[in-house]
């Protein structure tokens, strides 16, 4: 992976304190069922009670008896930014709910497959701009607020000035075909150097893991990296 990666590995001792349900989980396993004093819907952070409350029902199930044989799972999640704020100078509010839904997936990953007794491992890869910009402090704190600071190791992937380069442009030619179709912009550039980083450090700490097939997902979710030791 390179001089350029800094990684915020947990110690020796790292393990899974189980968070109450209430800190993670909404009262409802419906998702959507907040209201408002006027009685509307509020779509507030939408994706995340959504994903909790479907986790906690048990919807993912995919894996399942695959899971039973493993004797240790290496999960990871990239993301491929340095800072949650557009190119229009937004707050970027949509890129932050999302990193946190794949934070809480991993996190929540980690603590069922401990309580079925596989060990596993979980990583979450991002960048950090040449001049030291990085969403990682956003990522610890959640870390901490949800009680799971051993349980995922970050990964940073430091940007050359080149790279920084050509992802501004990417970013700035997104921001003009989004403002055209609407929907999500896709950087295709900073979402491969992330997950190249993650891959080539599980690969490093995990030599005798080979990858994960798509039946072999557990809960059924589309992992960034998903490497096996049966």
């Amino acid at each position: 992976m390179g001089p350029e990666a800094k990684i915020d590995a947990p110690g020796p001792e790292a393990s899974f304190r189980k968070v109450p349900l209430t800190n993670i989980y909404p009262q409802s396993c419906a998702p959507g069922t907040e209201r408002t004093r006027s009685g509307k819907s509020s779509h507030k952070d939408w994706r995340i009670r959504g994903a909790r409350a479907t986790m906690f029902c048990g919807q993912f199930t995919t894996g399942e008896i695959e899971m039973a044989r493993f004797k240790r799972v290496v999960l990871g999640m990239a993301k491929g930014r340095a800072e949650f704020k557009t190119e229009r100078g937004g707050s970027g509010s949509g890129k932050r709910v999302g990193t946190e839904l794949d934070l809480l997936r991993l996190i929540y990953a980690i603590g069922k497959l401990k309580q079925k007794r596989i060990k596993a491992h979980a990583y979450f890869a991002v960048l950090r701009h040449p001049k030291g910009k990085s969403i990682c402090p956003a990522i610890r704190g959640w870390l901490s607020k949800y009680e799971a600071r051993d349980s995922v190791e970050i990964i940073e992937r430091r940007l050359t000035q080149q790279e920084s380069t050509r992802l501004k442009l990417e970013k700035s030619a997104n921001a003009r075909a989004q403002e055209r179709r609407g929907g999500s912009a896709h950087a295709g550039y900073a979402k491969r150097l992330a997950e190249t980083a993650l891959r080539n450090h599980i690969r490093k700490r995990h030599p005798t893991a080979r990858p994960g097939l798509p039946a072999e997902r557990p809960f059924g979710i589309n992992w960034d990296a998903l490497y096996i030791v049966r």
